[in-house]
């Protein structure tokens, strides 16, 4: 598959001296579904602010498909790279839902016909058509979450980012979630979010990359999510499935599933093997 990011030798400073990224290099192909994972302050959010240009390269390069990142070319790259912030409230200002869905492609300077087309395929995409002309300070958290997605699929871009998708959802936000994650995933939109879930990470992404101090600690499959070496280091935690069968008397069978499909899987060789 072809990248549609390259990250190349990438450093970045903030202005009170703190270095938050030192030297990462990393490639996201096209139409994947990737996690970022780390402890705090390893360079998560940093390193997707640069995806689409809220962060400029200080020293390094960023490609987004077939632009280098950098002051000229900064607009057109957030045409192509979407955000959606950990809190919606950062990104959620107007006094309607319908407005702030609209806010972004009103200011392509699209016509008003293109803008109600894409403002409701947005609001129709994420299920909240009902909501529409409520003020967004009045919507649950989880909902704000949706007009947040909305906005950025009113704009289109082929790349979303998702720094903390799941912060503060319950377990009927976090399912609703994962199947817009899985929507946008089957139209061929390329996923990356920053998480501390391993869980999740394990259950939906294709390609794992762990950041620690700033450097790639590791990236592959999400094989490397029980690699002790790889966990101990980034102050993660194995997911809970893998944990479970860890604790399990050894069968022979060295593959550990990390979700409950694998896991039942498991279990029904088991069982016919004993029969």
């Amino acid at each position: 598959m072809v990248n549609c990011i390259e990250v190349r030798d990438l450093f970045f400073s903030y202005e009170e001296g703190t270095q938050a990224l030192k030297g990462i290099n990393l490639d996201i192909k096209k139409n994947s579904r990737v996690a970022i994972l780390g402890p705090n302050g390893a360079g998560k959010s940093t390193l997707l602010l640069h995806f689409n240009a809220l962060n400029l390269p200080q020293t390094g390069k960023v490609r987004v498909e077939d632009l280098e990142v950098s002051k000229k070319t900064e607009k057109i790259v957030r045409t192509k790279v979407g955000m959606v912030f950990q809190d919606p409230d950062d990104q959620i200002f107007s006094m309607t839902v319908r407005e702030d869905v609209s806010f972004g492609p009103l200011n392509m300077g699209l016509s008003s016909e293109e803008v109600v087309v894409r403002v409701e395929s947005a609001l129709r995409a994420v299920r909240i058509e009902d909501l529409a002309d409520k003020a967004p300070y009045h919507l649950s958290y989880g909902q704000k979450k949706r007009v947040a997605i909305a906005g950025v699929l009113a704009m289109r871009p082929d790349i979303i980012i998702f720094d903390e998708p799941f912060a503060y959802l319950d377990p009927r936000g976090k399912k609703g979630l994962l199947q817009i994650l899985g929507d946008l995933s089957e139209e061929g939109k390329t996923i990356v979010i920053a998480t501390h879930d391993v869980d999740l990470a394990a259950e939906w992404a294709d390609k794992i990359v762990v950041i620690q101090e700033g450097k790639v600690l590791a990236e592959g499959d999400k094989g490397i999510l029980i690699d002790p070496y790889i966990i101990e280091q980034a102050d993660l935690d194995f997911p809970t499935v893998a944990k479970i069968f860890k604790e399990l008397p050894e069968d022979g069978d060295f593959f550990f599933p990390m979700t409950i499909e694998e896991a039942v899987s498991k279990i029904k060789r088991i069982i016919r093997r004993n029969n």
